[in-house]
């Protein structure tokens, strides 16, 4: 029985995550995507992405996705392409955080840690 609901918990999840990336094909470039290409084509990508952090919202990762996207180039399909790099770079990121944490409870020194917390901590 339980291998039975892990299978149907494998082809679900796969379903929606086929479907999670077909519905990217589907995006349409909104005001602030158009917004953040024309400054990094007028002011570049650096200059564009300091501005941004510094007078306007303060996050790193958003003002980089939104300031190098294709939109930038000219290459106008190119939008429908970042929900699917972006969903490939998340469960590569969750990949990599599971291995890192495995690994540092397989090292001795966090092992031999006598509080958990201390332990916590310092991973």
């Amino acid at each position: 029985m339980e291998k039975i609901l892990i299978k149907y918990y494998v082809w679900f999840s796969i379903f929606f995550l086929v479907l999670l990336a077909a519905f990217g094909f589907l995006t349409i470039p909104q005001v602030d995507d158009y917004d953040y290409a024309l400054k990094a084509i007028e002011k570049g990508f650096l200059e564009t992405f300091i501005h941004e952090y510094k007078n306007w919202n303060g996050r790193y990762i958003a003002t980089a996705i939104l300031s190098f996207n294709p939109m930038t180039w000219g290459w106008w399909q190119g939008v429908k392409i970042i929900p699917v790099f972006l969903l490939i770079l998340h469960f590569v990121s969750i990949k990599f955080a599971f291995k890192t944490f495995f690994k540092a409870f397989t090292n001795k020194e966090v092992l031999n840690l006598t509080v958990v917390a201390m332990g916590l901590y310092w991973m």
